[in-house]
């Protein structure tokens, strides 16, 4: 497998890079809801659904604008092999061919969760193993992150969250993020993949409510105005 490893003047080049990508492909990016505020002494397992090419930039902003942790994403290795270059901001691999592999990978998990270091880490977990549409019921989530929560031996906070990507009244989509209920448990505590699931269907039903019928909380970032943004601007300057 591909380990992660966090390079500092890469991160930097890699921050500015990303930032400006976000601005210039977004029109907005926004949270419906609370943010969840963990405690920095546990590790964090972020679970959200895995419906475009996007989420994991969209999970590097969300660090970089709320936790502020050292962050950690598996990626399947077929992938971080095109763009390894991801593993030194955090990205490591699981060789979903390889049962062998998918252990190794596993376990490394549970060591990442185990380092002793504060803020703990924020490790991010697609469960449903692949890219997948954002219409599909049920989520059908795989069985590595059982394995993961029932052999890890410390605490830690299990964070749900629905990502929507979507385009509305502007030129470029937004992104509209809403989090599940923080939980704090151990391997004893976890009561398994079907309610996880049930959990995450709930929110995605959700944040479709929310996008018909209320405003976002917060906003994470504000994209470079688009043509149609100008034109507004234009049209209304010599009104």
């Amino acid at each position: 497998m591909i380990k992660a490893r966090h390079i500092g003047w890469f991160e930097r080049i890699f921050r500015r890079y990303i930032l400006r990508l976000l601005r210039k492909s977004f029109a907005g990016m926004y949270v419906y809801g609370e943010i969840p505020d963990p405690s920095p002494r546990l590790p964090v397992v972020l679970v959200p659904n895995h419906s475009t090419w996007w989420d994991g930039f969209l999970i590097y902003l969300l660090n970089l604008k709320r936790f502020r942790r050292p962050l950690y994403l598996m990626m399947t290795e077929a992938q971080l092999r095109r763009y390894r270059f991801f593993s030194w901001v955090g990205a490591y691999s699981i060789p979903l061919g390889s049962p062998g592999g998918i252990i190794e990978s596993l376990r490394y998990t549970i060591g990442l969760l185990e380092r002793r270091e504060e803020p703990a880490p924020l490790v991010c977990l697609f469960p449903q193993g692949e890219l997948t549409s954002w219409y599909q019921r049920p989520l059908e989530y795989r069985r590595g992150l059982e394995w993961i929560l029932t052999r890890y031996s410390g605490g830690l906070t299990l964070l749900p969250l629905a990502i929507k990507v979507e385009f509305r009244a502007e030129q470029r989509p937004e992104v509209f993020f809403l989090f599940g209920g923080a939980q704090e448990l151990s391997g004893t505590d976890f009561s398994g993949m079907p309610g996880l699931e049930a959990e995450e269907t709930r929110l995605l039903t959700r944040l479709t409510e929310c996008l018909r019928s209320e405003p976002p909380t917060a906003s994470l970032l504000e994209g470079v105005p688009s043509v149609h943004t100008r034109y507004r601007w234009l049209t209304g300057w010599f009104r």
